[in-house]
């Protein structure tokens, strides 16, 4: 979650390298979500490309470096936007034992496990 309460946190920095947040809604909150849009759409196409180089038998080794490269830049971006959009979602409710599901029962046992 973000640190500060009821603002969105920006897909871009300060010029001085600092996260920049903004209240949900309006223009500037409207570019974010463009620019979230076209990180995944960017991720899509590394990705693609990465494919497009390791499936060719005749890649060479500096070839399959940049298809590390895309891989590197595609995950980079999704985890970022992947981030943002968690910091958005509501605090989670404790689960009761009441309705809960079979599944639901076996994810949460798994995750304190870990």
């Amino acid at each position: 979650m973000s640190h500060i309460t009821g603002l969105r946190r920006l897909p871009w920095t300060s010029l001085e390298g600092k996260r920049e947040y903004v209240q949900p809604g309006g223009i500037l909150a409207a570019a974010a979500d463009s620019c979230e849009e076209s990180m995944v759409a960017a991720a899509r196409e590394d990705v693609g490309r990465a494919q497009a180089i390791a499936g060719d038998e005749c890649s060479c080794r500096a070839e399959l470096r940049e298809a590390i490269r895309f891989l590197s830049r595609a995950a980079e971006d999704a985890i970022t936007v992947a981030e943002l959009r968690g910091e958005r979602l509501p605090p989670e409710e404790p689960m009761t034992n009441s309705g809960s599901s079979a599944m639901g029962e076996t994810l949460v046992s798994r995750f304190e496990d870990a």
